[in-house]
């Protein structure tokens, strides 16, 4: 893929171009129109920009498009593992159950977050990126 920067790291084509530029939480599942089905998280919001994609698929969050939220429709528990923070922003290191990932979230300064604390994550469907399958890449 030739493209900008910006573009690269924002609208990548595939799951190795994504994971080489930044880091990225992914879930492996099945494209369905909303998004993705995942084996045991169900619906995964997400989108595919226009592109075909079909089948077994990843989805793609960037640690800064997730964010903390109240249960609810989409939302994920997780818990909290780590969090560090580096003054302008904080980043949490959480676990979701049947996941051996872990799932990064950047949030903009401090978080009132602690280890060991339940949390739920949420995302916009317009800043998940659905990739096509790549066997060589298995996020669980």
């Amino acid at each position: 893929q030739v493209d900008s920067p910006v573009d690269l790291y924002q609208r990548p084509n595939t799951a190795y171009v994504a994971d080489f530029i930044g880091d990225g939480n992914f879930f492996d599942g099945v494209v369905v129109p909303e998004g993705i089905m995942h084996k045991s998280l169900g619906l995964l919001p997400g989108n595919r920009y226009g592109k075909d994609i079909s089948g077994d698929a990843h989805l793609l969050i960037r640690p800064e498009d997730m964010r903390l939220a109240d249960s609810g429709e989409h939302s994920i528990p997780a818990v909290v593992q780590d969090v560090q923070f580096f003054g302008g922003a904080s980043t949490l290191v959480l676990s979701i159950v049947g996941r051996t990932a872990p799932i990064l979230v950047s949030q903009p300064g401090a978080t009132s977050a602690h280890r060991g604390a339940v949390v739920n994550l949420t995302w916009s469907a317009q800043k998940a990126i659905i990739l096509p399958n790549d066997p060589r890449r298995s996020a669980l």
